[in-house]
C-alpha cells in the first residue's frame, strides 16, 4: 500500500518491498524516487511518485538503461546500491533530497562493473514466462 506523495513525502524513511517481501529500498522516503531515476527510470511529471515507485517495482515501467528489465532485478541493484543510500541518509541526516554526486558516479560505475552478476539472463523473465 502507498499513501498520496503529499503524505509519502513527509516519512524520514521508507522500506519498499518487492515480491516475497525483498528489499528494494530502504532510505530516506524523500531519497527514494531520485534513487529509481538514477537507475534508469523516467518519473513522467503528472504521475504520483508514490505510484510510479509501485509500478517500477511491479515491473509496469520501462527502465531506459536496461530494456530488458524485469522487477527481480531490483534485488541485486539494491544489494548493490544499500551502502550509498544508507551512507548519504547518515551523512545528510534526512536533508538533502540527493545522494552525492560523486557517490552516484561510483554506483553507476560498480553497476556497470558487476552488470554480468545481475544480467537479465539470469532473473525470470516477465515479457516470455517460458524462459528458464
Amino acid at each position: 500500500h502507498q499513501p498520496r506523495w503529499s503524505l509519502f513525502s513527509l516519512f524520514d524513511d521508507v522500506l519498499l518491498l518487492g515480491k516475497g517481501g525483498r528489499t528494494v529500498y530502504s532510505g530516506p522516503a524523500k531519497g527514494a524516487q531520485r534513487y529509481f531515476q538514477q537507475l534508469g527510470f523516467e518519473a513522467p511529471k503528472s504521475e504520483n511518485p508514490a505510484d510510479w515507485i509501485m509500478d517500477i517495482i511491479a515491473g509496469e515501467v520501462p527502465n531506459y538503461r536496461i530494456p530488458q528489465f524485469v522487477p527481480e532485478m531490483l534485488y541485486p541493484l539494491w544489494e548493490l546500491n544499500a551502502h550509498v543510500v544508507q551512507k548519504s541518509s547518515r551523512i545528510d541526516q534526512g536533508q538533502s533530497q540527493s545522494l552525492p554526486s560523486d557517490d552516484w558516479r561510483s554506483m553507476v560505475k560498480k553497476l556497470d562493473e558487476e552488470w554480468g552478476l545481475i544480467c537479465y539472463k539470469q532473473a525470470p523473465s516477465a515479457v516470455d514466462p517460458k524462459r528458464e
